[in-house]
């Protein structure tokens, strides 16, 4: 039985495409977001965070989805921990926004930015849950016998009639 993590790929994709998006508008341009910005000297730094990670999140979700099928139990091991480390660096951005939203008062009149910065980190620390859940599953180093015993015990005795 091959464990994996692939339903949560989509809400990967939106979350990465959200950062990056964000990330852009920090960092280039002459929108608002930017002016704000650069009040700050903070384009860089935005940019590169939110463009760097919603990036590489994009592109790891992308490849388990199209080659993930045929890999080996460790190769899914490698893939969902670097999926899991990957959306704890999102939230900590996230959480860098929502502290830049209430730090700087210019951040307010971006309403998308302060109510898609929570949604987002919440969004995001599910995702890391969810991969961490499956890592630990997965990790040939942890003991979890009487964890998969209970999973199949609850898959024999489930009854689709019973319900």
């Amino acid at each position: 039985m091959k464990i994996a993590s692939r339903y949560l790929l989509p809400a990967e994709f939106i979350t990465a495409v959200i950062l990056f998006s964000w990330g852009l508008s920090g960092w280039m341009g002459g929108a608002s977001l930017y002016q704000m910005l650069k009040a700050h000297d903070l384009n860089d730094e935005w940019g590169i965070l939110f463009c760097g990670v919603g990036l590489a999140q994009f592109l790891v979700a992308m490849a388990e989805l199209f080659f993930g099928q045929r890999w080996s139990q460790k190769v899914l091991f490698i893939s969902v921990t670097a999926r899991f480390w990957l959306a704890f660096f999102a939230m900590s951005e996230w959480l860098y926004a929502c502290y830049a939203v209430l730090w700087m008062q210019e951040t307010l009149s971006f309403f998308s930015l302060v109510i898609q910065a929570p949604a987002a980190l919440i969004c995001t620390a599910w995702i890391a849950y969810g991969n961490r859940k499956v890592s630990i599953i997965m990790d040939p180093s942890i003991s979890t016998k009487k964890l998969q015993s209970e999973m199949m015990r609850r898959r024999r005795g489930w009854n689709a009639e019973e319900n």
